[in-house]
């Protein structure tokens, strides 16, 4: 039984952040999700994770999109959500 229950497009933002990495690697073990990426990939940003890295998730795996967008540019945030229309929302 997944936490997500019915659940299928998720949308984290920050996920390309050291716990948000983690929590995108966890999601993608569940089956049928599709993950959207939302970040504005910064100094923070860590593409190096201890498992994979995520540039070589998104290759790999086609339920897995990166989307660098600044959440403080509320019409790219807006346009973001509008083409993902996600079931849930993690703001990492």
């Amino acid at each position: 039984m997944s936490l997500l229950g019915d659940k299928k497009r998720i949308l984290v933002t920050g996920g390309s952040g050291f716990i948000g990495g983690a929590v995108i690697r966890e999601l993608l073990s569940e089956k049928d999700l599709c993950l959207f990426n939302l970040d504005k990939y910064s100094y923070a940003s860590d593409n190096t994770s201890i498992n994979k890295k995520l540039s070589e998730i998104e290759e790999n795996n086609n339920k897995y999109t990166f989307m660098k967008v600044d959440l403080a540019d509320k019409s790219a945030t807006a346009e973001a959500i509008d083409f993902t229309k996600p079931d849930l929302i993690l703001h990492l």
